[in-house]
């Protein structure tokens, strides 16, 4: 009995095309970002009893970007008094697919006790579809969480210069 699989890669290969590879979900997720509001894209840099604290960024698919700030017994939360709009979430969703966020993996060996923690996370709704936690220090050896924490870091500047204070 000849399988419908088989028969697909076998006219396929007549053709010289390959079968692409199913996206999985965080690649949907963050194709359509900006779409679907129960969409959250989180980095959090740092610790509460770090000596610089912990700055978390938190990019809901309403474009209601949030930062909030935490050094021991102070918390600081800001909005970006504009949400981004649709178009500005899917450039970001794309540049996220493509440097492999759900991807991103701690590099191997020991890290300084002073090294900073990067905690990545995407969520829909309240189910976790990634997480890494990643050291600050490991951008010089990988080059897309390099270009994460500059677009990072270009993120939390311009919601606090442009910031709704919430608490």
């Amino acid at each position: 009995m000849i399988t419908l699989a088989l028969v697909t890669s076998t006219l396929l290969g007549l053709f010289g095309a390959e079968p692409k590879p199913a996206k999985t979900q965080d690649q949907l997720l963050l194709e359509d970002f900006g779409k679907d509001a129960r969409v959250y894209v989180n980095i959090a840099v740092g610790g509460e009893y770090h000596p610089k604290g912990m700055t978390r960024l938190s990019i809901p698919d309403t474009g209601r970007i949030r930062v909030t700030r935490r050094s021991v017994g102070d918390k600081s939360t800001f909005d970006l008094a504009t949400p981004w709009k649709e178009k500005q979430l899917k450039v970001l969703g794309k540049e996220l697919d493509t440097l492999g966020y759900c991807k991103l993996a701690p590099q191997p060996g020991d890290h300084p006790a002073s090294d900073m923690v990067v905690n990545i996370e995407l969520k829909h709704g309240k189910e976790i579809v990634c997480s890494a936690q990643l050291f600050w220090s490991d951008r010089t050896k990988d080059a897309n969480l390099d270009t994460l924490l500059t677009r990072y870091e270009a993120i939390v500047a311009e919601v606090i210069a442009n910031k709704r204070v919430v608490e």
